[in-house]
C-alpha cells in the first residue's frame, strides 16, 4: 500500500472518534488497495462509495479526514460487473446493494431461517430480484464468494462499497450508452437497408440530430419505427393522419405494444407476429454499437477493436436481458422522451421491458435458437474472430480461387517435368 495511504490510516486510527468505526475504514481502504495492487492518491477529502451509518459517523469521516481516493479503477472487476448489470442482468433494479442483501437472505429463507423486516416492502418485486441475484451469482461467482466471506465475517462496510461501486457503474452505463445512441440513431435509420427509397434523407430535415424535441411521433423517419407493427399499413397510407392519431392517443401506444422496428420491415405485413421478430435491422446496428463499437453499427469494415464490451465482458453469444436491453435503448433513442425512466407519458417502460423479457424466454426452442444463430452471424462473427478481417477463410471464394490456381500450377510444373524426362531419353 501507498506510505501516504498507510499514514492518512494511522492518523484516523489515533483520532479521537469511534474507534471501532476508523478500524473497519481502515480494513476498507486494505482491502481497496489490495484488490487490484494500484496506489490510492492522498488529498483533502474522504471520497469513498460506503453508506453512512445512522448516527453520521462516516459522514463525519467523510467531511472532516484526509484520504481522497481519485480513481475507481482500484475496483476494476465491480466496476466491470456494475457495468454490465443493466446491458446483461436487470435494467430497472440497479440497486445492487438491496439484490445482493435480498439474495443473500433470500438464500437464508431456503434453509428455514426467518425473514427480516427491510426486504417485505419489496415483495412485488421478490421475483425480479430472485432472478437477478441468481444470473449475478452465475456470471460472476468469484465476486459473489467475496460477498459472502464478507457478510460472513461482518464486513459491511468492504460490501457496501463493493456493491456501491456496481450500482453506480449501472447507473453511468446506462446513460452513457443513451448519450451515445442519441446522436446517432437519425443516421443508423437512414443508413437502414430495410428502407426501399434509393435517396434516404430526413424530410423535413432536422437541425440538430440530438434534439429531442423533433424524435418520437413529431417526425415521420421516427414514427415509422416506433408505430405499433399493426398500424404501419396506416403509417404508409396515411403518414400525417397516423401520426396526429398517435399523439391525441387514438391509436393506443401503450408497453403490450410490438414497434414497427422489431421487425424486419421488408416482412412486417406477414400475418404471424414472429416472422422476422425481432430481426429489425435498426435493433441489429444498436446491438453492434452498444455491445461492438458505435461504428460498427454502420456495418463497416471490422476493425481489432470492434470486440468493443462484448470482449471486456466475455459475451460472444446474444442473451434474453441483452436483447431487451438494446431494444429499450433503440426505443429511447427513437422517441423524444429526454430523461430516462420508467414511464413517458402512457407508455411504460419497465412493463415493455418486462413483457420483452418474458417473450424472449418463453419463445419456443427452435425459434430462441433460430433467433440466437442470426445475432451470432449478424453481430458476434467479428468478436470470435477478434475482429481480424485478414484471418482467412478455408470457404471463402478467395481461398478456393486461390486452391484452383495452385492445383494448375502442380498440372503445368508436372507436364514440364514429363517433358525434361523425355527430352533427356534422346539427348
Amino acid at each position: 500500500m501507498d506510505d501516504k495511504v498507510q499514514q492518512a490510516c494511522i492518523a484516523l486510527l489515533n483520532k479521537d472518534d469511534d474507534n471501532e468505526a476508523l478500524t473497519e475504514f481502515h480494513h476498507a481502504i486494505m482491502f481497496y488497495s489490495h484488490l487490484i495492487h494500484i496506489h490510492l492518491s492522498v488529498a483533502n477529502t474522504i471520497i469513498i462509495g460506503m453508506k453512512h451509518d445512522e448516527e453520521g459517523r462516516w459522514a463525519e469521516l467523510v467531511n472532516s479526514q484526509v484520504i481522497y481516493v481519485e480513481k475507481w479503477i482500484e475496483l476494476e472487476e465491480w466496476h466491470k460487473a456494475g457495468s454490465f448489470w443493466p446491458r446483461g442482468i436487470e435494467l430497472f433494479m440497479i440497486n445492487v446493494d438491496m439484490v445482493m442483501k435480498f439474495g443473500f437472505e433470500d438464500e437464508s429463507l431456503r434453509s428455514g431461517e426467518k425473514c427480516s423486516a427491510m426486504f417485505r416492502k419489496y415483495l412485488d418485486k421478490i421475483k425480479i430480484a430472485r432472478k437477478s441475484y441468481g444470473h449475478f451469482k452465475d456470471r460472476y461467482p468469484h465476486l459473489h464468494e467475496h460477498l459472502e466471506q464478507c457478510l460472513e465475517y461482518d464486513k459491511m462496510v468492504i460490501f457496501d462499497l463493493c456493491t456501491n461501486m456496481m450500482s453506480t457503474a449501472a447507473k453511468k452505463i446506462r446513460k452513457a450508452n443513451s448519450s451515445t445512441v442519441k446522436p446517432r440513431m437519425l443516421d443508423y435509420i437512414m443508413n437502414n437497408l430495410e428502407l426501399d427509397s434509393d435517396d434516404v434523407s430526413l424530410d423535413p430535415p432536422i437541425a440538430h440530430k440530438d434534439d429531442k424535441g423533433e424524435h418520437g411521433f413529431h417526425h415521420p423517419m421516427t414514427t415509422q419505427y416506433l408505430i405499433p407493427r399493426g398500424h404501419y399499413s396506416d403509417y404508409l397510407f396515411d403518414t400525417q393522419d397516423t401520426m396526429k392519431k398517435l399523439k391525441t392517443g387514438e391509436i393506443a401506444y401503450n408497453a403490450g405494444v410490438l414497434p414497427a422496428f422489431l421487425f424486419d420491415l421488408h416482412q412486417i405485413h406477414s400475418k404471424n407476429l414472429y416472422t422476422r421478430f425481432m430481426r429489425g435491422q435498426v435493433i441489429c446496428c444498436m446491438y453492434q454499437a452498444i455491445f461492438c463499437s458505435p461504428s460498427a453499427g454502420f456495418d463497416k469494415p471490422a476493425t481489432s477493436t470492434q470486440g468493443g464490451n462484448a470482449k471486456i465482458h466475455g459475451l460472444d453469444a446474444a442473451t434474453e436481458p441483452t436483447l431487451a436491453y438494446v431494444v429499450l435503448q433503440t426505443w429511447f433513442g427513437l422517441s423524444d422522451m429526454v430523461e430516462w425512466g420508467t414511464r413517458h407519458r402512457k407508455f411504460n417502460l419497465e412493463a415493455f421491458y418486462r413483457n420483452l423479457v418474458g417473450i424472449l424466454e418463453d419463445m419456443p426452442s427452435n425459434f430462441k435458437t433460430n433467433l440466437l444463430k442470426w445475432y451470432e452471424e449478424e453481430v458476434f462473427q467479428d468478436v470470435k474472430s477478434g475482429g481480424d478481417v485478414d484471418k482467412k477463410d478455408p470457404n471463402s471464394e478467395v481461398a478456393s480461387l486461390q486452391r484452383e490456381f495452385s492445383e494448375e500450377d502442380d498440372k503445368l510444373e508436372q507436364k514440364c517435368d514429363g517433358v525434361q524426362l523425355f527430352l533427356s531419353l534422346f539427348f
